[in-house]
């Protein structure tokens, strides 16, 4: 994603500090960005030395080289200096100047947004002790970031995406909106989801979190699983298209800078192999790395506690007069819950089992767990060798150690 910008190192630390002339200057206009010949962000010696800029506005720093805004160019600036788009800026420079000139964007805006106070109307002035503007009225304000989520949808065989052809951006996307006031970001999914396309989800899990200077914003992914019936009701003046797409038929991400991007490319490939595993086996579940039993008072009840508490996918069920299997895969996992030995008294609890399952994120399946109240034996920490873990207790007693995914070979 964007700001996945290692081996550099970007540090928002407020340390003001007068320009050298190998930091970046950074100038924004109606037009866009100034950029120089290469193309790259250009320094204070590209427009012909910092001592010029000594009122320059520090911004942040990247690998101890600083960034600056400044709101003037000089009359005579050099023919290599050329005002781009900001969208230009995404497709040609390197991934961490990218990252820079977006957010450098973003600082320019609240700026140019935050000249006279708010509540007064007073001409506001920069804090000397922190990234804020302040105003005589004793006002202080800081940068805007509007949280917002954005969520893949699926059904388990196909993914919801979405088009407004009436916007700047008329490709495919995902549901996505802003959090309002008094909701969390899992029921801002839900509103939004409905709001936009008339459906119901469930099963609503975090995936990953991203600063998106292009709209000043911090994007909250996660996945959901469609509930009820697929009938799609567009909501008039939000899009103007939504459609389920089958793996295949995914359109290809133009890049993989935002969160969107890879929230859809990991859907298409869980899919994508959902199908074909169920093309090979014809549904049945087969464990791709082992297969665990539990034995149960209540089969059907425990699957659907891992179902709503874990996200697991309940794939396959048969039974007799004494026994009953639920079998369902959670990750590279496949747990078969068995109903308990007829033979034993009906009020008898089953012995308590203890297994591991792997999971690519601990702490985020930690925050869902806590969301349904699960007891949590032993809340995230690291192993000596290097994995994440945490133990919790299901509804009928089994110690269950989710376990951070060991690193491929």
């Amino acid at each position: 994603m964007l700001h996945e910008i290692a081996p550099h190192t970007f540090s928002n630390a407020y340390k003001p500090r007068r320009p050298a002339d190998s930091d970046h200057a950074l100038y924004f206009s109606i037009e866009g960005v100034l950029l120089s010949d290469g193309p790259s962000l250009p320094t204070f010696a590209d427009l012909g030395g910092a001592q010029v800029y000594s009122d320059a506005t520090y911004l942040f720093s990247m690998d101890e080289t600083g960034f600056f805004l400044i709101d003037t160019l000089p009359p005579q600036h050099p023919d290599t200096l050329q005002m781009h788009t900001l969208q230009r800026m995404r497709e040609v420079l390197p991934q961490q100047e990218v990252f820079a000139g977006t957010t450098a964007g973003q600082l320019y805006r609240w700026y140019r947004d935050t000249r006279y106070c708010g509540r007064c109307g007073m001409r506001t002035k920069l804090s000397e002790t922190e990234r804020a503007v302040v105003c005589a009225c004793g006002y202080t304000c800081y940068p805007k970031i509007a949280p917002a989520i954005i969520v893949a949808v699926s059904d388990g065989k196909r993914l919801l995406m979405t088009r407004n052809t009436r916007s700047t951006y008329s490709r495919y996307a995902l549901v996505a909106g802003f959090v309002e006031i008094g909701e969390t970001f899992e029921q801002t999914v839900a509103r939004e989801v409905m709001e936009e396309v008339g459906l119901r989800v469930k099963n609503i899990r975090y995936y990953k979190n991203q600063p998106w200077g292009v709209s000043d914003n911090v994007m909250i992914g996660f996945f959901a699983d469609l509930d009820g019936d697929d009938t799609i009701t567009l909501n008039d003046g939000e899009l103007t298209e939504a459609v389920w797409f089958e793996p295949a038929d995914i359109p290809q991400p133009v890049t993989r800078q935002s969160i969107a991007q890879e929230l859809i490319e990991t859907v298409r490939e869980r899919l994508a192999s959902a199908q074909t595993g169920a093309e090979a086996e014809e549904a049945s579940c087969q464990p791709r790395l082992r297969c665990i039993n539990i034995a149960a008072h209540n089969p059907t009840a425990l699957a659907e506690f891992y179902r709503d508490a874990l996200g697991a996918v309940t794939d396959h069920t048969k039974g007799d007069p004494d026994r009953v299997e639920v079998r369902f895969c959670y990750e590279d996992e496949v747990l078969v819950v068995l109903q308990q030995d007829a033979r034993q008294h009906e009020n008898e609890a089953p012995k308590r089992h203890e297994f591991e399952l792997h999971v690519v994120d601990v702490d985020a399946e930690y925050d869902r767990l806590c969301g349904f109240g699960i007891e949590i034996e032993r809340p995230p920490a690291d192993l000596p060798w290097g994995f994440r873990y945490l133990r919790f207790v299901d509804p009928e007693g089994n110690g269950i150690d989710l376990v951070a995914k060991k690193p491929a070979d």
